[in-house]
């Protein structure tokens, strides 16, 4: 048999059995659609991580603090680096105050490339960063602070100014080049950064005395990555003449600069393999039973001479024929679902956060387009492996002989019944074949099994508890904005911060004060000294540190009275415990202080919390025993009703204009962003097993069509004896009826018992809102309900085809 009689062959199969023919189609539309969208989503979300991690931390790969002239330019030897932008401290402004003396602005000058590498270029509003020697630029809350309320570009101003602290304020002139935006998501507003010309550095400053912070990347032929980044930045400012103490490293930036995404990659990979194995027995399935059909045909081709690998050519062309349209086509429909619903994500997560929008990136991608074909063709031809299998190796006489509907020791020979009822039809017609039944109900039970497990999760997720991880009491939030080693800035360290707390009694009491305020509580926070490292402890009262240990995510013995007894510590961060060198039951020495006052504390780490606010926390009983005299306030938390909530916000507001270094977070914007992420990832998720339970219901509607075909006959005969299409049109819903209850008793089984271990896992490992947990009925009930509408509308439907036969035909039918 030549190649292009078999092709002729397989392509008038197709043709002929038009419904199995369709089914596949769509599995295979379905399947490749699915594997876009995944390719399509890891390539685009490793490319926006990419793109928008310089827009959140900054394009600069490092920076060395307080370098001298001759350190700058052999950083500008060497052939490393490929930018090197440099900022410098021009001196202190002094604002209008009252009282004691106080700093309320630095003077920087910085060059285009530190502008660009810090993102600070994006910030300028109206003209532009300073050029000549008397131009300044900053926000418009300094000089309204200042006493210029209408400012305006090209304005002249007046400003107290000494470029050290060993010089007393001289009045200058300025003229504003440039208005910058304000800082978001921050309640201070009198500590600023004014930026002024590098002119006016050089002529304030003789050449010995200045100092500069160098912003840096590196040329890709630096071998670099995730794990020695810090090991080549350190070596190379050792090389420059540099301090290690003064070197930093934008770590955040540098994680998605330089990850591979492997992570990303293979989540997606597992899932693409999980479609893929279930497309594989899916499509297997709808081709094996309709191949069954023709088994007395494919045994007379072979009767004519034709070979086992003809044969198995014979059911691969088959398969590829219907897998040429369909491929294309999902890779179309994948990629605009793909391009649509993540600029969707995108938008949804700009209108969430608080930071520059994110950059829309482009998800073309023909690499992921062509793996996503290829993925697919794959699963086409493992699918078609068993037929192609099982045709090459039946003999001539055998197929000839096969009649389908026979099965058994006894030579086909099915049971009777003296009566014949319509339950019993309908079983009789789900027994007939077991194999295949049993196949299509867990095919369709699978998706339905994945569903089941994936509700244990989102439909536990509480929206509320979420929110409370930002906002932990009432309506409001305040709380410390603290660094711990900034270098360039020592006021923003908490040390410095505590020495003088505006979070104080003083404060709370006039919060108290505030009309609406219900209740107000607070949350202590200290510095701890360990090992030579600086760190933070809180400590917890025993409603919160229950309710931390309650989260599942921690280890050791949480019980708030034994680890008060023993004046036990915990670390806040479980997964990083063991690479910061702690261990459970190990002793620790540490000294905390709280800007002036400072203990010695001896104790073991008792156990860990899966995501404190601070490194370590030690129970309120504990913080009594040490003897601190300071109460070091690092949270406030104020509740009022809910018909307060914006006259309170609005009286916080203005009392916390003057504060620095106070952040104030509501618990209706965490709620909002709570809502959103919720929604989110509610709807990518079950938009995902949606398309898995299409392709499995092909299955069913495969099975359920074979039924009917093979039974055509039959019902034909029933139907001139007497059984009414009422009777025959039951049968059939009985039969969608039996594969829905066995579609449900395999996800129900399955499915409850693997999502409570994927409840407990995504709990103890923090996933997002996991709390309490309730048997997701909603989402149950919803499943049910589809697949009992879909089951019952493909039997209305196969019903009235089979109907538009007459008797006559069905009777002569002989398959």
């Amino acid at each position: 048999m030549k190649n292009n009689v078999i092709a002729k062959v397989a392509l008038s199969n197709d043709k002929k059995n038009k419904t199995r023919s369709f089914l596949i189609m769509v599995a295979v539309f379905l399947t490749t659609m699915l594997l876009t969208i995944l390719c399509t989503y890891a390539n685009g979300i490793n490319k926006s991580n990419r793109a928008n991690a310089g827009m959140q931390y900054g394009y600069f790969y490092g920076a060395w603090q307080s370098l001298d002239q001759e350190q700058l330019q052999e950083m500008g030897r060497r052939g490393e680096f490929s930018e090197i932008g440099t900022m410098a401290m021009a001196g202190l402004l002094q604002g209008n105050t009252t009282g004691r003396e106080k700093v309320d602005a630095s003077m920087m000058t910085a060059d285009d490339t530190s502008l660009s590498l810090t993102n600070l270029d994006r910030e300028i509003k109206e003209g532009h960063f300073p050029e000549k020697k008397n131009e300044i630029a900053a926000q418009p809350d300094f000089f309204e602070s200042m006493g210029y309320s209408d400012i305006s570009v090209g304005d002249q101003v007046t400003l107290p100014y000494r470029a050290n602290l060993q010089q007393t304020y001289q009045d200058k002139k300025f003229v504003v080049s440039g208005l910058i935006e304000e800082q978001k998501n921050r309640q201070k507003q009198n500590s600023y950064r004014v930026y002024c010309s590098k002119a006016f550095y050089e002529t304030e400053f003789p050449e010995e005395q200045r100092r500069y912070i160098a912003y840096f990347t590196l040329k890709d032929s630096v071998e670099m990555n995730t794990d020695n980044a810090g090991d080549v930045i350190n070596n190379l400012a050792k090389q420059c003449g540099v301090d290690e103490k003064k070197v930093s490293i934008n770590n955040y930036y540098l994680i998605w600069k330089l990850d591979p995404g492997y992570e990303t990659i293979s989540i997606c990979g597992m899932i693409a393999v999980c479609v893929i194995l279930f497309s594989v027995v899916v499509i297997y399935n709808i081709f094996q039973v309709g191949m069954v059909q023709k088994i007395q045909e494919y045994g007379k081709i072979k009767a004519l001479g034709a070979t086992n690998r003809q044969m198995r050519k014979l059911i691969y062309r088959e398969g590829i024929y219907l897998a040429i349209p369909s491929i294309p086509a999902g890779l179309i429909a994948g990629y605009l679902v793909s391009v649509l619903s993540f600029r969707w994500l995108m938008e949804q997560g700009n209108e969430v956060s608080h930071g520059a929008e994110m950059i829309q990136v482009s998800l073309f991608s023909p690499a992921m387009l062509l793996l996503s074909a290829l993925l697919a063709f794959v699963t086409v031809v493992l699918s078609l492996r068993k037929p192609m299998k099982v045709v090459a190796v039946v003999s001539p006489v055998e197929a000839v002989r096969y009649q389908e509907s026979t099965s058994g020791k006894k030579g086909g020979l099915r049971k009777g019944k003296k009566e014949v009822s319509v339950f019993s039809l309908a079983m009789a017609n789900i027994t007939g074949n077991r194999k295949r039944t049993l196949t299509t109900i867990f095919t369709m039970g699978l998706s339905c099994v994945l569903f089941v497990i994936i509700a244990n999760w989102t439909g536990n997720i509480d929206e509320e508890f979420a929110a409370r991880e930002n906002v932990k009491h009432g309506q409001f939030q305040i709380e410390l904005d603290y660094s711990m080693t900034d270098k360039a800035y020592p006021e923003n360290n908490l040390d410095s911060i505590l020495k003088d707390n505006p979070l104080n009694q003083e404060l709370m009491e006039e919060i108290k004060a505030l009309d609406g305020v219900t209740e107000i509580q607070s949350k202590k926070l200290y510095i701890v000294e360990i090992n030579g490292m600086v760190d933070t402890v809180s400590v917890l009262n025993r409603e919160d540190f229950e309710k931390e240990a309650g989260k599942g995510s921690g280890r050791g013995n949480l019980d708030y009275d034994k680890i008060s007894k023993e004046n036990g510590i915990i670390y806040g961060w479980d997964n990083f415990m063991e690479n910061e060198g702690y261990s459970l039951e190990q002793p620790v020495m540490m000294e905390i202080s709280g800007g002036t006052d400072s203990v010695k504390y001896s104790g073991k780490i008792a156990g860990t919390f899966g995501s404190a606010d601070t490194s370590w926390v030690i129970t309120e009983d504990t913080w009594k025993k040490l003897g601190l005299s300071e109460e070091a306030i690092g949270w406030i938390w104020v509740d009022c009703g809910q018909k307060d909530v914006p006259a309170v916000q609005k009286a916080l507001d203005e009392l916390l204009q003057e504060k620095d270094h106070i952040e104030m977070s509501s618990f209706e914007d965490a709620m909002d962003v709570s809502r959103m992420s919720s929604k989110l990832m509610k709807t990518a998720c079950y938009l995902f097993l949606a398309i898995i339970g299409l392709i499995g219901f092909m299955n069913l509607a495969n099975t359920m069509i074979i039924n009917i075909i093979t039974k055509k006959q039959e019902y034909g005969i029933l139907q001139a004896v007497g059984m009414t299409n009422a009777q025959m049109n039951r049968s059939l819903q009985l039969q969608g009826i039996l594969f829905t209850v066995g579609t449900v008793f395999v996800a129900l089984a399955a499915g409850l018992p693997a999502g409570y271990g994927l409840f407990v896992y995504a709990k103890s490992h923090g996933f997002f809102g996991l709390n309490g947990y309730d048997v997701p009925m909603v989402e149950i009930v919803i499943m049910v309900a589809a697949i009992a509408v879909l089951q019952l509308a493909l039997s209305f439907i196969l019903s009235r085809n089979l109907k538009k036969e007459s008797l006559v035909e069905r009777i002569r039918y002989q398959g």
